[in-house]
């Protein structure tokens, strides 16, 4: 009987990666599938059709306000920032200043300034929801419908590791992307600002050459971002989606009478916009005491990982109660391993884990430490491991239930 038992569940196992990875090539197979393309118009589509299969028949597309191409916002301050090298003086200053002021802004406050005169499309957000209308419990689970550009600023594996998204044991703020350009902008205005107060010495001019030549290089590097096509983002977000609906199918299945779920996968994540936190804001009158948030982002390589914290200008804990059951469950084995890593940049729950909202976000990694295929021209769904997509999808629904059940040890719902 074992014996029968236990083929049955590896079938069972096998059926599940088989249906992971037709959903992750279908939705890789899609071009152009960035923030507001017709890619992730399509894909969608694709997903709204595969949450009504599953069995939720409250099922919404709509639309999500996003935000312009990185890229190009990277394009448009450095580039200001070497014009502002370039003519010095007090006029370079103001220049400088206002680049630097607005990109922190930018970073900081998620209110673009300059940027807004970018072009930003409407992002897709599909919706399904199964449940109690006034429940005690809300279970929200997501997932990224956009594909990250392959531009050549993330062309090596060592300036993804400098530049995010990447993954390591423990990473001090400030580091990533922004950190880098806002160092940048800040030495910008400093040398100009040194130049309209009278300075004209060859060491301040030389200064003043190599931060307008270096920031020049910088915003190409981003316009060629902002132009490249999209990546087929098998490992960056299709896995992702694919683990959202296999955790979900699990979850739908067990739900109890004074919950809800929520599945939501949504657009413009790769240009920063923040369609979950607009989601659960929507959220914010509804009677619900208790929700929980686990998004599925980038799976799929060797090793499977709960990000801890989420590192930028500033490094953002995620907040103990899933963390801490998910350590716990993690440390019983029953579902491989499964680390720890701080994340460079920010995930769809970034917003809510500045919140302190329970948040749980799933990642995988290859051995060295970075995403597989990550902003890579190359990514086709037969390098996304199926195995680790299922294992993500049942290790979140076992939180889940770890703290339904409020257990003091997570070892006792294994």
């Amino acid at each position: 009987m074992e014996a029968a038992g236990g083929r049955e569940e590896r079938e069972k196992s096998l059926e599940r990666q088989i249906r992971a990875f037709h959903w992750v090539r279908l939705l890789s197979e899609l071009p152009a599938r960035c923030a507001g393309g017709e890619g992730e118009r399509e894909a969608a589509a694709r997903v709204e059709a595969w949450m009504r299969e599953l069995g939720f028949a409250e099922v919404a597309p709509g639309l999500v306000a996003s935000r312009p191409e990185r890229g190009a916002a990277v394009a448009l301050h450095a580039g200001l920032a070497a014009l502002a090298c370039a003519v010095g003086g007090f006029p370079g200053f103001a220049v400088a200043a206002l680049s630097a002021l607005s990109y922190r802004r930018e970073c900081k406050q998620s209110a673009p300034l300059l940027s807004r005169w970018l072009p930003a499309p409407d992002a897709e957000q599909v919706r399904a929801r199964a449940g109690s209308t006034r429940p005690r419990r809300r279970i929200v689970l997501s997932a990224p419908l956009d594909a990250p550009r392959a531009g050549r600023l993330f062309g090596s594996p060592w300036r993804r590791r400098w530049l995010g998204p990447a993954a390591a044991t423990r990473v001090a703020a400030p580091a990533g992307l922004d950190a880098w350009l806002l160092r940048l902008l800040a030495a910008a205005a400093i040398v100009t600002a040194a130049s309209a107060l009278g300075g004209d010495s060859a060491v301040l001019w030389l200064a003043r050459v190599a931060l307008s030549l270096l920031a020049a290089g910088v915003a190409l590097a981003g316009l060629d971002w902002a132009r490249a096509p999209a990546c087929p983002g098998a490992g960056s977000s299709a896995s992702g989606v694919a683990a959202l609906l296999t955790c979900a199918e699990q979850l739908l299945a067990q739900l109890r009478d004074d919950e809800e779920l929520w599945l939501v996968a949504t657009g413009a994540q790769e240009t920063g916009a923040g369609g979950l936190a607009d989601f659960v804001d929507s959220l914010a009158g509804s009677p619900a005491r208790d929700t929980l948030v686990v998004h599925f982002e980038r799976l799929g390589g060797d090793a499977l990982a709960r990000i801890a914290a989420e590192v930028g200008l500033e490094r953002c804990l995620h907040p103990p109660r899933l963390a801490e059951l998910a350590r716990r469950l993690a440390e019983s084995c029953a579902f491989g391993s499964i680390g720890a890593v701080d994340w460079i940049g920010a995930t769809g729950v970034a917003a809510l884990a500045a919140r302190g909202m329970p948040v749980l976000a799933l990642v995988s990694t290859d051995p060295d430490g970075l995403p597989r295929n990550d902003h890579q021209p190359i990514d086709p769904p037969e390098s996304v491991d199926a195995a680790c997509v299922v294992r993500a999808a049942d290790f979140a629904a076992a939180v889940v239930e770890a703290s339904r059940r409020g257990e003091g040890d997570a070892l006792a719902i294994v």
